[in-house]
């Protein structure tokens, strides 16, 4: 079939005008370096068509395929290879599965990692291992282009593959290469993937279980903690805000415009073809079929065809696929929150993923412990030493990218010591170029009796003051005072306890101090708190991992997070390293001052803001 054959363009156009917005198709245009404005047509649609008319006669449109495939992985590309007579036709690729984002983005890791697929000449040879036994090997093979980088050449192979689909009859091409990956990885981490996915998508082929290791050399920790169980049928539990989040956002996608999107968006999340047809799809306005679908997989339980994951998890899942990547950050949170996926290894790729930190309950993976004797059979020695290799403290993974690293340096540059008299007495940070915020009792304690002028006047800020080797504190980077009229807004410690001060000039240079960023989005239960602070009045201190939110109260938040006296005023950091709460106290005490909850306190940020974005200037 001819690329100028009028269903392929049209299809094409439909694939644009589904994945691509508008800021999103003017971006793709640059890409190819076309003009989105000289594109003559007005729209979004008729933009899209006509890129797809311009490129198509200046055979251009595998120049599009490539780009499209890298930058939406997930999105079929259509099909324009005439299929052979005596095979029957592939479904329609509406209909067909399609690999979810999570899955799709770590086959791509594995493949571009696979030793046998370093150059040119090891991936063909790679593909006739896959192929040997097919009878459509040299079809299979034909359409494929293995020069390149690894992880293009990788997306290109798995799409051509999912596009490609059956050789024979109910077998997949894709299954046949993730055997063949299989049979040169042993009994590890991405092992178990690739056997996650061909029990979870309609591939075809089968894998022998590994044979259990001799029982001489394994004990089970009795305290392996199980996932806690998936909610259960028939129940209502999405909180009214979150509910209100997920609706609108569905109601807001372009494919959920029209009952064929509406109809996809459920297949993606492997709804059954008979729950959907129990679901109206018709009925009412985009918000209120939005609705009916929350509603109804809510009360759904467990999927039939993949128990461990909630109907409304699938949906979440779906849509993880469809939307930016702070809305996707949010969708993956709520799946966890809510426990709507027991699949630990699962849990773990959509944490990695999207850079969502792994719920508690999800973080303890059940696994036997190795009881490793003096020697081992040689045929053992490989995967033994697979499994140590993933090990991840006793079931806990606390590595972080290094970019983590980075980023928490760069938040450091807002973080300030208070002082008076030479001494440190709490932390702040800079939200403005000449505004910090820190606790109002940091300024005006409880045992203070004079006026809050006197106090403030002889109060300096030291930005940077880390430790030194030897032991002691650094001068720090930068010693301000306070501006005459130094509080700009406040709240006393029974309310939100913060104040917000002027400094006596600006003080952001970006290099050596920049102001935090403060986080727009809701804070959740299991969350991590990372803490930058000067506690005991030293040197610059940060808290780490164990350090997960454990409670949420109107206007407080408690974490694990280590503190001190000194560290009052400090930013709470999410893992992007934005300001989530403004770090108060140790505890949560009862009317008697009894402390019934030993996790430290903090205050929303967003509450904060609420007060004082007046003066922020947009941060």
């Amino acid at each position: 079939m001819p690329e100028t054959n009028s269903a392929y363009l049209v299809e094409i156009h439909q694939l644009l005008t589904r994945y691509y917005n508008q800021e999103e198709l003017r971006s793709l245009c640059f890409q190819l370096g076309i003009c989105y404005d000289d594109l003559p047509a007005t729209g979004r649609a008729g933009k899209a068509r006509e890129l797809v008319t311009y490129l198509d006669r200046r055979k251009r449109l595998p120049e599009l395929k490539e780009i499209v495939s890298a930058q939406r992985p997930h999105a079929p590309w259509p099909s324009y290879a005439a299929k052979p007579k005596e095979n029957p036709p592939a479904p329609p690729l509406a209909e067909r599965w399609q690999l979810n984002k999570a899955d799709f983005t770590r086959l791509a890791n594995i493949l571009q990692a696979e030793p046998r697929f370093a150059t040119p000449q090891q991936r063909l040879d790679l593909l006739n291992e896959a192929f040997s036994d097919s009878p459509r090997r040299e079809d299979i093979k034909g359409g494929i282009n293995v020069d390149g980088a690894p992880r293009s050449v990788a997306i290109r192979l798995i799409n051509h593959l999912v596009q490609f689909g059956q050789d024979i009859k109910d077998r997949e091409t894709l299954g046949l290469l993730i055997l063949t990956l299989l049979a040169g990885l042993g009994d590890n981490p991405d092992a178990h993937f690739l056997r996650g996915l061909l029990s979870r998508y309609p591939l075809g082929v089968q894998v022998k279980t590994p044979p259990e290791p001799d029982k001489r050399f394994l004990k089970q920790d009795p305290l392996d903690v199980q996932v806690k169980t998936l909610p259960e049928p028939g129940k209502r539990f999405l909180k009214q805000e979150d509910r209100k989040w997920l609706v609108q956002t569905i109601g807001n996608l372009a494919r959920f415009q029209d009952l064929p999107g509406r109809r996809n968006l459920l297949i993606d999340a492997q709804i059954p073809d008979a729950w959907i047809g129990e679901i109206s799809l018709e009925r009412g306005g985009t918000s209120e079929i939005a609705r009916t679908v929350v509603n109804d997989l809510e009360r759904r339980g467990s999927l039939p065809q993949n128990p461990q994951t909630h109907a409304l998890g699938g949906l979440l899942e779906a849509l993880s696929d469809s939307l930016g990547v702070e809305q996707s950050r949010r969708a993956v949170a709520l799946l966890f929150r809510y426990r709507l996926n027991s699949d630990h290894e699962r849990l773990n790729e959509f944490s990695q993923l999207y850079g969502v930190p792994l719920p508690l309950f999800a973080e303890e993976i059940d696994r036997p412990q190795l009881a490793i004797p003096g020697s081992l059979p040689a045929a053992w020695q490989r995967d033994v030493t697979g499994q140590l290799e993933a090990l991840y403290a006793n079931g806990k993974k606390n590595w972080v990218d290094i970019d983590f690293l980075v980023a928490g340096a760069r938040a450091a540059q807002s973080v300030c010591r208070l002082e008076w008299q030479g001494q440190g007495v709490g932390t702040g940070f800079l939200v403005a170029p000449d505004l910090i915020l820190t606790n109002y009792h940091v300024i005006m304690p409880q045992n203070y009796t004079g006026a809050l002028e006197t106090r403030l006047r002889t109060c300096q800020i030291r930005f940077g003051a880390t430790a030194v080797p030897g032991g002691g504190v650094s001068a720090g980077v930068k010693v301000s005072k306070l501006h005459q009229d130094s509080v700009v807004a406040f709240s006393e410690i029974d309310n939100l306890d913060f104040a917000l001060l002027r400094l006596k000039e600006p003080v952001e240079d970006k290099i050596r101090i920049s102001r935090a960023v403060l986080s727009k989005e809701a804070i959740y239960l299991e969350q991590y708190a990372n803490i930058i602070q000067h506690p005991l009045g030293g040197a610059m201190k940060v808290t780490l991992r164990s350090n997960q939110i454990v409670k949420l109260l109107p206007h407080r938040i408690y974490y694990l997070s280590d503190t001190q006296q000194g560290s009052s005023g400090a930013p709470v950091f999410d893992d992007d390293w934005q300001v989530i709460a403004l770090h108060r106290a140790a505890g949560l005490q009862d009317a008697t001052g009894k402390v019934v909850l030993e996790a430290n306190e903090g205050v929303p940020i967003l509450d904060i803001v609420r007060e004082i974005e007046q003066f922020l200037g947009g941060n």
